[in-house]
C-alpha cells in the first residue's frame, strides 16, 4: 500500500481531474481494468501512425 496524503490527492484532482491518479482501492482497480485494453500491444501498434506523426512534429519544432 502506498502513502497518498489527502491534500496531495486533492491537489492532483484539481490539476489533472479526479480520476486514475487520485482514486485508491477498488475504484482505482476498476478504472485500471477498464483502461487496460487501450494499452494492449496490438491496439498500440494499430495506432503507431498517430504517434509517429506527432513525434515527428515535435522533433521538427524542437530542432529549429
Amino acid at each position: 500500500m502506498s502513502f497518498q496524503p489527502g491534500f496531495l490527492r486533492h491537489i492532483l484532482g484539481l490539476v489533472t481531474g479526479y480520476g486514475l491518479l487520485t482514486v485508491t482501492g477498488d475504484e482505482h482497480k476498476q478504472m485500471r481494468k477498464a483502461m487496460n485494453p487501450a494499452f494492449s500491444i496490438p491496439n498500440l501498434m494499430a495506432r503507431k501512425h498517430c504517434y509517429s506523426s506527432a513525434a515527428h512534429h515535435v522533433y521538427l519544432t524542437q530542432s529549429d
